[in-house]
């Protein structure tokens, strides 16, 4: 898998399949896979990728991005993280596998 083609096809399938097949069949048909998959991107791209964030960028009502948010953690895609419980702060919102996120356009930072 050291061809960068082959592995950006091999993550572009198993986005398919998990966003097409497995979302859809976990909400029993409720939500979007497109929208699944703009938010799995924001969360590799944005630096502060909370519910509100991703909203703002995407143009989506916030209540619909955390229905999407909720079953992709169900889905062992994004864990939820909060930077510091003892204080206010947002929720953010990151992707499981560092492979994912390179593939969806973090950086090395994120």
């Amino acid at each position: 898998l050291r061809d960068e083609n082959t592995v950006a096809d091999y993550w572009d399938g198993w986005l398919d399949t998990i966003c097409n097949r497995d979302l859809i069949e976990h909400s029993r048909g409720k939500l979007s896979a497109d929208l699944a998959r703009m938010i799995l991107e924001q969360c590799a791209r944005l630096d502060y990728p909370t519910t509100s964030e991703i909203a703002q960028k995407l143009k989506v009502d916030s209540r619909r991005i955390n229905t999407h948010i909720a079953i992709l953690k169900d889905l062992f895609l994004i864990r939820s993280w909060n930077p510091n419980p003892k204080q206010t702060g947002k929720e953010m919102h990151l992707l499981f596998d560092c492979g994912l996120a390179q593939h969806l356009g973090a950086n090395t930072r994120r």
